[in-house]
């Protein structure tokens, strides 16, 4: 009669009652792949006897006392386990190499974004420039080296195009909303009317940045272009003040 299953926390592993011989066998039976386990294979491989059609008596007496099947299931199950475990292991240590990998970027990409707006605010507040050497011969002291200091070529366009980016840039790093920051408006290409483009950029400039003051940004306008301040002035000026106009009146009607 065959034995009843014994309550060990695993099964496969041997009864106390099972023989040195009759666990062996069975380890043999386990190990196989569940696909290809049979108790007539197991006994050939076991024993060497590809030929044979059945396993001997005694194997298929330990196959029903011992419960072969049921703890070979078992087997498999615990291998399934193990197996789970390991892919949630190394699926948890993927997961937080990505985590690290995106807190890195994030961390990179504000510092870029704050790196990005200080060049647009040093672009607004004043001229980039270049620092040209040249020498000058004199007779007394030689070679005397002479530092010129040149503009960097650039439009203000391109110090709104700065600030936006950075703006973007950190918003995404921050994980802030970024349809708050639209690109640059386009500014009208006046090739013909360099003083209708130059106003043109210095209004938008108005528009964007309504931290800067007119004169600033008339400033600027003015070293890049050329355009002396008060022939900027008249074109930009109506744009700052029709803003302060709404601002105004907004503010009124919620005071009201």
């Amino acid at each position: 009669m065959a034995n009843r299953l014994p309550e060990l926390q695993a099964p496969y592993m041997r009864w106390p009652d099972e023989s040195g011989p009759a666990y062996a066998a069975f380890q043999a039976y386990m190990n196989m792949h569940f696909s290809e386990r049979t108790l007539t294979e197991a006994y050939r491989r076991a024993r060497n006897r590809p030929h044979v059609n059945t396993a001997s008596g005694t194997w298929s007496m330990w196959f029903q006392k011992y419960h072969w099947a049921e703890r070979a299931s078992a087997w498999d199950a615990e291998l399934a386990r193990v197996e789970r475990e390991a892919m949630l292991r190394e699926a948890a240590l993927r997961a937080q190499r990505w985590a690290d990998r995106r807190l890195q970027l994030i961390e990179q990409e504000w510092e870029d974004a704050q790196r990005m707006r200080e060049m647009g605010l040093q672009m607004l507040n004043h001229s980039i420039t270049q620092t040209v050497e040249t020498t000058e011969e004199l007779t007394d002291n030689g070679l005397q080296v002479i530092n010129q200091v040149k503009p960097v070529g650039w439009r203000m366009r391109d110090a709104a195009l700065f600030l936006t980016k950075a703006s973007d840039i950190g918003r995404r790093a921050a994980n802030m909303a970024t349809d708050l920051v639209a690109e640059a408006p386009a500014v009208p290409d006046v090739e013909a009317d360099p003083l209708s483009k130059a106003q043109a950029v210095a209004r938008n400039m108005v528009e964007r940045f309504p931290q800067y003051t007119l004169d600033q940004i008339l400033q600027i306008a003015s070293q890049v272009s050329g355009f002396a301040i008060e022939v900027l002035r008249p074109g930009v000026a109506d744009k700052a003040g029709a803003e302060c106009s709404e601002s105004e009146d907004s503010q009124t009607t919620l005071d009201s």
